[in-house]
């Protein structure tokens, strides 16, 4: 979907955020709903991402998906149980 793992820095973080945003905030017909939550949770595990921006975005795909609000609750939930803490 997109090259999350490859990120080097803040600037390419953001530029793939906002492409996530604009095209995948609500889970598309053709993308599976694991990979959909894979990425979610690699969104929200990044060190480019910190810990209330973390809990805005879960929150945001929440108040978009409702249907599917719990997994995205327990995606994000666990991304920032193992986030990495500075």
């Amino acid at each position: 979907m997109l090259q999350l793992d490859k990120t080097k820095d803040q600037e390419e973080y953001n530029g793939l955020l906002q492409a996530f945003n604009t095209h995948y905030t609500s889970l598309p017909k053709h993308i599976k709903e694991g990979d959909w939550l894979n990425a979610i949770k690699s969104f929200a595990q990044s060190e480019f991402l910190d810990i209330d921006s973390t809990v805005n975005f879960g929150q945001h795909l929440e108040d978009m998906n409702p249907k599917m609000s719990k997994a995205i609750a327990n995606t994000v939930g666990l991304a920032l149980k193992h986030k990495k803490k500075d």
